[in-house]
């Protein structure tokens, strides 16, 4: 291409978790609530939905939170999902509480915990070993923001085969909770001092065995649109699965997970969030969102401007909708690359523009054009000033581009470049529009792990 470019990441996600297999008898589970500092009455629906969603649920609802929680009233259940976070002061009676305890450990029904039910019953010992961590005094979180949950233990069935991290909506991160020994951390989220937290990784997914039972705990989940993420969805209905009968045949859901939430900017950063040493001088805002793309509308710079994923990326297959006016300017979406002190990238670019489509770039390295495919190819397979198709691949050395279907360009660099961030371009020159959307990833294993 004829200079640089961007592209992203984001999460935030309403990317729908496929049906379990067929199974003759659903599991049964309840979500006891009814009583939460939290809005129980729209979360409570999104958690059934999710559950009923994935084939493999069927859900009831306790809201009687003093009168409805019986050992009587848990039998039927596999499974006990708990929403609740009790304000009034109340506590179970003595049998209600035996029930209840005795229903995971003594009968060995699973156990999901979910935001706040952390929060819930201070000082009652047996509750805090079942949940295996707890909200207490020296817990907090910060601002209400999206961010980055990773995979810490990816040989669990929960975890086992899901993308080394997913883009979570925005939420509370919760910090400090107080953990009961031999817990199994399954995720973590670092809570950032931008956000207002610790500068540490916290605990957002764990499991534990209570007696027979087993209990899988999630601090995620705050509100329902704290429940829109793919990775969250996933957590939820694999974890429930697991606490009900130790296995996951549930599928993930996440080999694509989207980059771009339609709605905002999030998980992408602009030059004026980054730190420049020598920022262009003629730096504008151009990126926005509009009717569910992402826009660059440059009135004509004398510089490159890139939108950049707050993540990094590794071996993937990255897809999304590009439409480009006039097509005789350019853009273009990076892979793999890095930021310049100058607000530049470096790194591949895959080509987007009259001259350009479809064709490898190698931005700021001085390599300049590895593949030109623009008159074999790009040209045929682009549609001028319309919506088109684009697909990058990279693995290992390996980068492929398809546009409308037909591959542009294939390439092996004898250089390893092994991750780096996406990024969407507006090139420098005259006044032109570049629109992204339906952005979306799969993430690849490494070559020798596939």
């Amino acid at each position: 291409m004829r200079s640089t470019w961007i592209a992203f990441l984001s999460l935030a996600c309403t990317l729908s978790i496929g049906a379990a297999p067929p199974v003759a008898t659903p599991l049964r589970a309840v979500i006891i609530t009814g009583e939460n500092n939290h809005d129980w009455k729209s979360t409570t629906p999104v958690l059934r939905s999710i559950l009923e969603g994935s084939g493999r649920f069927r859900v009831d609802v306790i809201e009687d939170l003093w009168n409805g929680v019986s050992a009587e009233s848990l039998a039927p259940f596999d499974v006990l999902v708990l929403n609740f976070n009790p304000t009034s002061g109340k506590t179970w009676k003595a049998a209600e509480a035996k029930g209840f305890l005795e229903a995971v450990s003594a009968k060995g029904k699973g156990a999901v915990v979910v935001h706040a039910a952390n929060n819930a019953y201070p000082g009652w010992r047996e509750y805090e070993s079942l949940i295996g961590g707890a909200w207490r005094k020296s817990a907090g979180h910060g601002s209400f923001h999206p961010f980055r949950v990773d995979i810490l233990d990816r040989e669990h069935p929960i975890t086992r085969g899901m993308p080394r991290s997913f883009e979570h909506a925005a939420d509370e991160l919760y910090h400090g909770l107080t953990m009961e020994p031999g817990v199994r951390v399954l995720a973590h989220a670092f809570s950032s001092k931008e956000s207002d937290g610790t500068e540490r990784y916290e605990p957002m997914a764990w499991v534990l065995r209570y007696g027979r039972g087993r209990v899988f705990h999630t601090p995620l989940g705050h509100a329902a649109s704290s429940m829109e993420s793919a990775g969250f969805r996933a957590l939820l209905i694999r974890g429930a699965e697991w606490a009900a009968t130790g296995e996951v045949t549930t599928p993930d859901g996440l080999d694509w997970q989207p980059l771009f939430n339609g709605k905002d900017l999030s998980g992408w950063r602009k030059p004026a969030d980054l730190r420049l040493t020598s920022a262009p001088a003629d730096a504008r805002d151009i990126w926005k969102v509009e009717d569910g793309a992402i826009v660059g509308d440059s009135p004509g710079i004398k510089h490159n401007d890139f939108l950049v994923s707050a993540r990094r990326f590794s071996d993937f297959v990255l897809q999304l909708k590009v439409r480009l006016r006039p097509d005789e300017e350019n853009s273009g979406i990076q892979i793999r690359s890095e930021w310049l002190p100058n607000g530049e990238m470096y790194g591949y670019q895959a080509d987007a523009g009259k001259g350009w489509w479809g064709s490898l770039y190698d931005e700021s390295t001085g390599r300049n054009l590895l593949v030109s495919s623009y008159a074999e190819k790009g040209s045929k397979a682009a549609r001028p000033n319309e919506w088109n198709d684009y697909e990058v691949e990279a693995v290992g050395r390996k980068i492929r581009i398809k546009i409308n279907g037909t591959v542009t360009s294939e390439y092996e660099d004898e250089v390893s470049r092994p991750d780096g961030h996406i990024a969407l371009q507006v090139h420098s020159g005259g006044r032109l529009r570049v629109e992204f959307k339906d952005v979306r990833i799969r993430e690849l294993p490494p070559e020798g792990k596939r």
